[in-house]
């Protein structure tokens, strides 16, 4: 199955490639097993997506296999820069060049944090009640 997502994967960026689109190819792992054949397909010093969204990164072993993965992406890739969706660990950002975008709920737990308060007069007359 991981295989048949690799392949769907490269097949859809290179026929959008076609149609004229530019397309940043996505990598993802899972296992040392996938390592095989995960990074297929994908141009060496090039720009890459790579996301850890879904990976329970606080958890040793979840964050040790996923910069496990990240290594040898790097090492097999050589990739000029990486557009990461979402946070990725720490060390991640020594290996190489990334540009980190926040995710969907990131942006909106951070507007949550720091939305201001709204005092309406309504709203001020029930505090002074």
């Amino acid at each position: 199955m991981q295989q048949w997502n690799v392949y769907r994967n490269r097949w859809c960026g290179r026929y959008w490639q076609e149609l004229g689109f530019q397309v940043i190819p996505s990598v993802s792992w899972s296992t040392q097993e996938s390592f095989d054949f995960c990074f297929e397909g994908v141009s060496q010093n090039s720009l890459i997506a790579v996301s850890a969204v879904g990976v329970k990164l606080d958890e040793p072993l979840e964050h040790d296999r996923f910069m496990l993965g990240f290594r040898e992406m790097v090492e097999r890739l050589s990739p000029s820069t990486i557009l990461a969706y979402g946070t990725l660990p720490t060390e991640a950002y020594e290996l190489v060049e990334i540009v980190t975008y926040s995710t969907r709920w990131q942006r909106i737990h951070a507007s949550e944090r720091i939305k201001p308060i709204e005092f309406t007069q309504s709203r001020l007359e029930k505090i002074d009640a």
